[in-house]
């Protein structure tokens, strides 16, 4: 992979603090949007040149998982499933490497969804409720692969319900930010929102 190549969140601060509190998300019959905004920035490009970008969702993990107690436990054998996701390239096709870099890499039209996705679907990925996941973003120099980038703070687990108060009570907050088009706020201050003190869920 390309090491001159950076990638982050746009909504990285939003990423990191949902992560902190084992961020889950919700993929249940109908389809979801990301929160926070699945949005990559990008620096390293070459402006001149073409690229196209992918994103597709992994295990992070072999483990299922479940509720259990007030805390997520892993139970039983994997389901016979798929531990990748089918892939989806950005809607805009094609791009000068100026143009990635100065409008960022928005997926956030993505939805997730726990139902089967038709062939040729190129808005919706499916993931089962359960696991741990992680999306990854290629990124394509002239058609040819190019670089691959996975943020360990992206890393969720999918559910049909979200367990964690404080983690509803952020996400409610990003939804009011995004509706109001201010999807980053720099040096945001989680305790604004969560007054009580910050825990993650715990994985026995």
């Amino acid at each position: 992979m390309n090491s001159s190549i950076a990638v982050s969140m746009v909504d990285d601060v939003f990423w990191k603090q949902c992560y902190d509190l084992t961020n889950e998300m919700r993929v249940h019959c109908y389809q979801l949007l990301v929160v926070p905004s699945f949005s990559y920035k990008i620096s390293g490009l070459d402006p001149h040149e073409n690229y196209s970008m992918s994103v597709h969702f992994e295990h992070s993990n072999d483990k299922k998982w479940r509720w259990v107690k007030n805390q997520y436990v892993p139970f039983g054998r994997p389901d016979n499933i798929k531990s990748v996701s089918q892939t989806v390239f950005h809607s805009k096709g094609q791009q000068k490497g100026r143009w990635w870099m100065e409008k960022n890499v928005d997926f956030s039209y993505l939805q997730l969804t726990s139902q089967e996705v038709k062939q040729g679907v190129s808005d919706r990925i499916q993931l089962q409720a359960g696991y741990k996941w992680i999306p990854v973003l290629t990124i394509f120099k002239n058609g040819k692969l190019f670089h691959e980038a996975q943020l360990e703070h992206t890393e969720f687990l999918a559910v049909n319900t979200v367990r964690n108060p404080k983690l509803i009570d952020l996400k409610n907050h990003i939804r009011k930010l995004r509706r109001g088009r201010r999807l980053y706020v720099p040096n945001f201050n989680l305790s604004r929102i969560l007054p009580s003190s910050v825990h993650r869920i715990p994985l026995k």
